[in-house]
């Protein structure tokens, strides 16, 4: 029985293999290379060291602000251009903006936290971030 599985497992992994080869070989899979020099550049903007360095309202900004096209939450889900597509390594694009702990809204400028059905308003005056009651 186990040399059984082992081999359905032998042929599994070598069909991801060959899919792999397939999908580099026609340009629709990126290089190592590739990969890597988006992992670098994304580290490079949002590495723990340079949020480390950031803190009150530019922190939110770069963080939270969806509105912001060199922030972190645009990067996650749409960045699309010749530096980085953040489709190659997995957009979490879709759903609602509250699936962020707080976000700054596009419609009115507003920080929001809470869900889709109770939203809570949050006020910023440094150097804290208040809910609004």
């Amino acid at each position: 029985m186990e040399k059984v599985q082992y081999e359905e497992l032998d042929n599994v992994i070598t069909k991801i293999k060959q899919t792999c080869e397939t999908l580099l070989s026609n340009n629709k899979l990126l290089s190592k290379a590739q990969l890597d020099q988006g992992y670098k550049l994304f580290s490079q903007k949002f590495g723990p060291d340079v949020l480390k360095g950031l803190d009150g309202e530019l922190l939110l900004n770069t963080v939270f602000n969806i509105g912001n096209r060199d922030g972190l939450t645009y990067w996650l889900e749409f960045k699309n251009n010749d530096d980085f597509r953040t489709s190659d390594y997995g957009s979490i694009s879709g759903g609602s903006a509250f699936k962020y702990v707080i976000f700054k809204r596009n419609l009115d400028d507003k920080w929001v936290t809470g869900t889709p059905r109770i939203q809570r308003f949050c006020h910023w005056m440094k150097p804290y971030l208040w809910l609004e009651n």
